[in-house]
């Protein structure tokens, strides 16, 4: 992009996960996909400023390391480089200084940007620990609810036949025993597990037991952005900005109770008045430009659009 906000280029490619890749292999990386763009491009290097929204830069001592990396040895494709994490560079495309992205797809994760460019963070911190409210963690939860039924653990007021049914004919199984292989089997698919949810949303959405999942994930997210809001100013919190990414929010009618109760139930004692949230309708990539940009003191003017995507008053 220039400085105007218009697209010079646009590609796709692999990705670049720092935390799995490491500094020079990334960085080899990067400069190698930017040279296969610049091929059938317009711009030419270096480049004024390259930002970069990378999956797993959430430890800054190793973006800064990637930085020096990058700067050091090639010079020639940008003048100065910008590393942060792929959810802030979502939250930058929205919103110009400050705001909130939540995130609930596979997994999920909560992300705040400041004025100051200090960033805060809950969750993200793969399926194991973390992910509360993500399709992964349902999926993961609804197993555990059918062998927790099944064992005598739990008692439930409502029919498990519609959550057993959809569970077992999107494996192809006939048994819950046989779910065992597909949470530890050596062909663990995380994504295929997670995908179970559009299924709960579409054939289950009348279904009590499956309702009181995702109100139970609509609770997780909102717990998410409750505590992240400890760490907004006061100006903040008077109408706190929340960028939404995923695909769980497709199901936001079965997850709103849990959601909208939850903050509900926090707002005296974390002080915020009022919720609002966007959905995204550019590119994340803008984010990284904008972010780059403002390291480096150069203007861009591009204006997005904001798209309210439902708002949150407390009293």
């Amino acid at each position: 992009m220039d400085s105007e906000g218009k697209i010079l280029e646009q590609c796709s490619g692999g990705g670049a996960n720092i935390a799995i890749l490491g500094v020079k292999e990334s960085a080899n990386k990067i400069v190698q996909f930017l040279k296969e763009a610049s091929k059938k491009a317009t711009f030419t290097f270096p480049l004024t400023a390259l930002g970069l929204g990378l999956s797993g830069a959430e430890n800054e001592e190793a973006n800064i390391e990637l930085v020096n990396c990058l700067t050091e040895n090639f010079s020639d494709i940008a003048s100065s480089f910008f590393i942060t994490s792929d959810s802030i560079i979502s939250i930058a495309s929205v919103f110009e200084t400050s705001g909130i992205v939540l995130i609930a797809g596979t997994g999920s994760a909560c992300r705040l940007l400041k004025k100051d460019g200090s960033i805060h963070s809950v969750g993200g911190w793969g399926h194991l620990i973390s992910d509360e409210g993500g399709a992964i963690w349902l999926a993961i939860r609804a197993c555990k609810l059918i062998f927790d039924i099944e064992d005598g653990l739990v008692e439930v007021n409502n029919s498990s036949d519609m959550l057993k049914q959809i569970v077992f004919d999107h494996f192809n199984m006939n048994h819950h025993v046989q779910i065992i292989d597909i949470l530890y089997g050596t062909n663990f698919d995380k994504a295929n597990l997670a995908s179970i949810c559009k299924e709960f949303a579409e054939k289950g959405k009348d279904d009590k037991l499956i309702q009181s999942l995702f109100t139970e994930a609509g609770q997780k997210l909102a717990e998410q952005l409750v505590a992240i809001s400890k760490n907004a100013d006061d100006e903040m919190l008077k109408n706190m900005p929340v960028l939404i990414v995923g695909s769980v929010f497709s199901s936001w009618d079965l997850i709103k109770d849990g959601f909208e109760s939850t903050l509900r139930k926090n707002a005296k004692r974390r002080n915020y008045q009022k919720f609002t949230l966007y959905k995204q309708d550019v590119s994340p990539a803008v984010g990284a430009i904008r972010l780059a940009a403002k390291k480096t003191g150069q203007q861009f003017a591009m204006n997005v659009p904001l798209n309210v995507f439902a708002q949150i008053i407390f009293d």
